[in-house]
């Protein structure tokens, strides 16, 4: 064994001398030299890290951990009182929120057409004039033929102030919703088990009309779009959709 490989040895595994490490540290004073340094070195290491262990040292750590444990408990139980608050409260806002949104436009005008279900039986046929006076609040004007009207009236749909007009139709008494404020991109149908009928844009708001089955809806649809006018006209005009009075205006 040469000097490098003894040193190399004796640096991988300190202390322990292989018996050719020990023949040639009795034959080699350099080599004996160092292996007494590495040898010194290790009982210093040794004593620097001999630490007395302190008897309650195991009863101090057992407290530490417990009182840890209570802690991180109570952060969890703080965490989860906290998460289940939250989504109390996202869900009451959601369930609240659900219950303000107005339905479906097609289903809101169903809804509103059975709930005035009488207005369909009425048979005064009502002027231009008498029309276009329910119509002024809404700045709303019927500048030609819409064909008979029986019933002309101002109501609220989905909180918004519009016009409910009863006509004569082919297969029976035909609605026309006006709804200034609700858009709708394009033509909406709407079916029910007793009713056919469609909503359409127009300027600022869209229309609904609705019939029985099998009524000509197309027909009336032309006569509306090419009659009602949204814009000022000469007359009486109240603020808030009320004539005189404060009561809505209405013809039957």
């Amino acid at each position: 064994m040469n000097c490098v490989a003894f040193r190399r040895a004796l640096d991988t595994a300190p202390g322990t001398l292989s018996p050719e490490m020990l023949s040639h540290r009795r034959e080699c004073a350099s080599c004996e030299t160092f292996a007494r340094r590495q040898e010194a070195f290790e009982r210093r290491l040794a004593e620097a890290v001999r630490i007395d262990v302190p008897e309650e040292l195991a009863s101090h750590v057992l407290l530490a951990h417990s009182l840890r444990l209570k802690a991180d408990r109570r952060v969890r139980r703080r965490r989860l009182l906290f998460v289940s608050l939250a989504a109390g409260v996202v869900l009451g806002l959601a369930a609240s929120w659900l219950a303000l949104r107005p339905g479906p436009l097609d289903g809101e005008v169903v809804a509103h057409i059975e709930k005035e279900a009488s207005h369909l039986v009425q048979r005064r046929e009502l002027s231009p004039a008498q029309v276009n006076e329910v119509l002024a609040p809404l700045d709303i004007t019927v500048a030609g033929d819409l064909g008979t009207v029986h019933y002309a009236g101002t109501c609220r749909i989905r909180k918004r102030l519009g016009a409910h007009l009863v006509l004569s139709g082919e297969k029976g008494p035909v609605t026309v919703l006006i709804l200034p404020g609700e858009r709708v991109a394009g033509r909406i149908p709407i079916v029910s088990p007793r009713l056919r009928g469609i909503i359409v844009p127009m300027e600022r708001g869209s229309i609904a009309i609705v019939g029985e089955p099998g009524e000509a809806l197309d027909a009336v649809e032309s006569r509306i779009l090419r009659a009602v006018r949204r814009g000022a006209r000469d007359g009486p005009h109240v603020a808030g959709g009320r004539h005189p009075g404060g009561r809505e205006r209405r013809y039957a």
